[in-house]
């Protein structure tokens, strides 16, 4: 019985010689822990990689708008557009704004009473000659033409049973116009106006017809300014 005791000692000590002479091997706790450390690691190079990239956006994004604003700040300074894109529209003034100034002023010769036409002669003018000229109580329109007509008379002041037209204005037999009241008196003298505006056929004859009280003064003016032709 002692002899199988002892038999048995001896295998347990033989036992732990030979386990005791493997090599020792890592913990598993300190492999976790190891792994850990290195994710930990990864994860501080990745968080550092995403804020480098994170920056380097920041500072493209702030290029890329200083690069808008000079590009702007450029084209807003520049004495021209750099291409055709960024040309602005050009709106070319009326052909009447670009024209050399043309007209005829005609001043009255003597006084006229109702009904009749009021004669002129040629007063001052600038290019008129080949457009308008002046044949008595008549206003000839030698071309076809856009033209404006300016008039002025200065005549007696109106009557309880005077006419309510002061004055007409002809082209031919067709009535282009006509005036009933005045813009200013002075005594017993009165301004009356009247503009308008017409295209006429060549050799159009134009004539006013004082209707109003009294008589229209010398002095009074009709004024004929081209406008196109």
């Amino acid at each position: 019985m002692q002899a199988k005791e002892g038999a048995a000692e001896a295998a347990a000590e033989t036992s732990v010689l030979v386990d005791s002479g493997k090599p020792q091997r890592k913990p598993r706790a300190t492999q976790r822990k190891l792994k850990a450390s290195t994710a930990s690691a990864d994860t501080e190079t990745t968080d550092s990689s995403d804020l480098r990239d994170s920056a380097e956006a920041e500072m493209l994004a702030e290029t890329a708008n200083v690069s808008v604003i000079a590009i702007q700040d450029a084209l807003v300074t520049s004495d021209g557009p750099p291409s055709a894109t960024f040309e602005a529209p050009v709106s070319l003034p009326p052909l009447a704004a670009i024209r050399p100034l043309t007209y005829l002023s005609a001043i009255s010769v003597d006084p006229v009473a109702a009904v009749g036409f009021v004669r002129w002669k040629v007063g001052s003018g600038m290019g008129h000659v080949e457009y308008f000229s002046v044949n008595d109580d008549a206003i000839v329109i030698l071309t076809s033409a856009s033209i404006q007509i300016n008039v002025e008379l200065e005549h007696s002041a109106m009557v309880a049973k005077s006419s309510p037209v002061i004055f007409k204005v002809w082209a031919g037999v067709e009535m282009l116009s006509k005036c009933e009241s005045s813009v200013r008196r002075e005594g017993d003298r009165v301004l009356s106006v009247l503009q308008l505006g017409c295209t006429l056929p060549a050799e159009t004859i134009i004539r006013v017809e004082y209707h109003g009280a009294g008589v229209v003064y010398s002095g009074s003016r009709l004024v004929l300014r081209l406008l196109n032709t």
